[in-house]
């Protein structure tokens, strides 16, 4: 009869232990685990996936102390890369379907506010510039030059291929010396073109 019992003690122990194992595992999957997309001494950018297949980020200088938080997606083609980090801000670059792009600029200081754009062109991290572009077909710009951090402006209005979506006329584009952009580009005659215009902002 004892050992009966102490057999019986034995399989409920030994049930319940694998219940508890199986319980800890379920709770485990449903933990979001932040992975990492940059960490340096300098800024940090954490990641973790959310329902409806989205992202949550973490940013910041110090993973003690954060200085944002935002969701992102779903993106379709996979997560996005970081393109470029300095004293200022993280940007980083994914798709957002056929033929689409944007870039998500997160700045490092509390006050200032992250700005999504599509159709990202070039950069000038230095001077907190980017140039985008749109897929609108009529759209009077063909692109357009941002400060990022003040929000201040300068379209580029050349003429561009009709019945095109502008960053698809665009070939090349970059900030070159003396605060200016050069571009290359489809033109309304459909030859292709070449202008280096100075950036002035509004």
């Amino acid at each position: 009869m004892k050992g009966l019992l102490l057999l019986l003690a034995c399989c409920y122990l030994m049930s319940a232990c694998k219940n508890n194992a199986s319980k800890q595992a379920v709770e485990q999957e449903n933990v979001l685990v932040p992975d990492t997309l940059l960490y340096n001494d300098s800024a940090f950018l954490f990641y973790e996936k959310v329902p409806n297949g989205k992202y949550l980020l973490t940013w910041g200088r110090n993973a003690d102390n954060p200085v944002g938080q935002d969701t992102l997606g779903p993106m379709p083609k996979g997560l996005p890369t970081v393109r470029w980090q300095n004293a200022a801000a993280i940007c980083i670059e994914g798709d957002c379907g056929s033929a689409c792009t944007f870039a998500y600029i997160l700045p490092l200081e509390k006050l200032s506010k992250s700005k999504h754009y599509l159709f990202p062109l070039s950069y000038n991290p230095d001077q907190s510039l980017i140039c985008y572009s749109s897929n609108r077909v009529k759209d009077k710009a063909l692109a357009t030059v941002e400060n990022y951090i003040t929000g201040k402006q300068m379209q580029i209005l050349l003429p561009y291929f009709p019945g095109t979506a502008p960053y698809a006329t665009i070939d090349s584009v970059s900030f070159v010396k003396n605060n200016q952009l050069y571009i290359e580009w489809k033109h309304i005659t459909g030859k292709k073109m070449k202008k280096t215009i100075p950036i002035k902002l509004k």
